[in-house]
């Protein structure tokens, strides 16, 4: 029996179906070879659910109908979520990522539209709370007025701390992926948080932007409008903790990964800051203060240029026993008025002396992290040496088979495969090439 695909003819004696097919599927895959893209690239091409159109997103029990205000879900507040949660001072504008608020943007996202909803966990809840606390710390008296901060923790509770200090703070979000059915980072829950706070993100934004409260001329005359600046409002960059989830190649992952992006030790020089405090939510040990791979390099930048980075645990800040039940804050450092007045004095930050009253003991108190004492150390990761120079700062290369997924084009018919996992199975998606 003779068999001819293409020009290439095969003899076969008396070959079975399957032998014909398992042919033919190996001359396909050697004339359109299996390649790794980039998973971010490959989902703005061919849509956000790449390679699985019709899944549906797994929200869980987590989901909402309606965000803080009690108002339900908007597409008009989707479409033009990336646009609503820029920053408001040109400053820290080319450090905002706003790749995830975009997703829900793009033309062809209209079923990832239909298909979200808000999320608010009792998780958030916690954070936000918590947040309040943080904020407390920095209207205390001696706060310094040069520290930004970052905050690193698992998504929506990252969300759910900076709509907490966004009064105070300008949210710079660095969330640089889109979800997909199968993410290994569950991005869309992300977006369920934003969208849940976004009331409250909007009404705080409008207050970072209006000038300061005029103080009046001489004689009591208007000030001149050039008088009325804005009042500079600290940076707050937000990350997902889950950008570096556990990968493991199976069929059944999408690889949407990503690397932090931060401003570089110049950019925050430049803009007075020489403090930077890195929001995590334990902080018992080492391990659990230690800043995540990606930041390694990043921070030891910070350390070389002087910048102090010491860490802050959201576990540290507690249930008040003794606040006031009508308190708007409940949470303190360390549980307590008497501890949480002496943050800045613990840390060495502080800029006046220690409060009357305050009890500063040389243990560090129960269940407050050794955060005051972190510094950073240059350790090996697969991210290490691989900066770049770039807009946003220090860049990163992608180390190899880092946040890549499998695509495979027809020559002839221009049919694209996009792969779960870099060996795993395959959605057709029909369409033009990628060129």
């Amino acid at each position: 029996m003779i068999l001819a695909v293409g020009g290439v003819t095969a003899g076969l004696a008396l070959a079975s179906t399957s032998e014909l097919f398992g042919l033919f599927t190996r001359y396909i895959s050697e004339r359109d070879p299996e390649v790794s893209m980039e998973a971010l690239k490959v989902q703005q091409q061919l849509g956000w659910n790449a390679g699985q159109i019709g899944a549906r997103l797994t929200f869980g029990p987590e989901l909402n109908l309606r965000d803080v205000e009690g108002q339900p879900i908007r597409t008009e507040g989707m479409t033009t979520l990336w646009t609503g949660l820029r920053p408001v001072q040109p400053t820290w504008m080319p450090y905002y990522v706003p790749t995830l608020f975009k997703s829900l943007a793009d033309e062809r996202s209209g079923e990832l539209r239909a298909q979200m909803q808000m999320v608010h966990t009792d998780a958030m809840d916690q954070a936000f709370r918590r947040g309040q606390g943080l904020e407390d710390v920095f209207a205390e008296s001696g706060a310094p007025d040069d520290v930004a901060v970052i905050v690193d923790l698992p998504g929506p509770e990252a969300v759910a701390l900076a709509a907490a200090l966004s009064g105070r703070f300008e949210p710079v979000w660095l969330f640089d992926n889109w979800p997909h059915p199968q993410g290994v980072v569950a991005s869309h829950v992300v977006l369920g948080a934003a969208l849940f706070y976004l009331p409250l993100f909007e009404r705080n934004r409008e207050t970072r932007a209006a000038p300061r409260s005029p103080a009046g001329g001489p004689g009591g005359s208007p000030p001149s409008p050039l008088a009325l600046p804005r009042a500079r409002t600290p940076p707050m960059f937000v990350l997902d903790s889950n950008r570096l989830a556990p990968y493991r190649e199976a069929a059944d992952q999408f690889d949407n990964r990503y690397l932090a992006r931060v401003p570089s030790a110049s950019a925050l020089t430049d803009a007075g800051y020489r403090r930077v405090l890195y929001v995590r939510p334990t902080g018992q040990s080492p391990e659990q203060l230690r800043e995540l791979d990606d930041l390694n390099d990043d921070f030891v930048a910070y350390r070389d240029a002087g910048i102090d980075v010491r860490v802050v645990a959201t576990d540290s800040f507690q249930l008040d026993a003794t606040a006031p039940p009508t308190s708007r804050h409940l949470y303190a450092w360390g549980g307590s008025h008497h501890t949480h007045v002496t943050f800045w004095h613990s840390y060495g930050w502080s800029s006046i002396g220690p409060p009357r009253g305050a009890v500063l003991v040389p243990a560090r108190p129960y269940g407050i992290s050794a955060g005051a004492s972190y510094r950073p150390v240059v350790r090996p990761t697969i991210f290490s040496s691989r900066t770049v120079g770039g807009l946003s700062g220090v860049g990163k290369q992608r180390p190899s088979g880092f946040g890549v997924v499998s695509v495979r084009q027809s020559a002839s018919s221009g049919h694209i495969t996009v792969g779960s996992s870099r060996s795993g199975s395959f959605g057709r998606y029909v369409g033009s090439s990628f060129g």
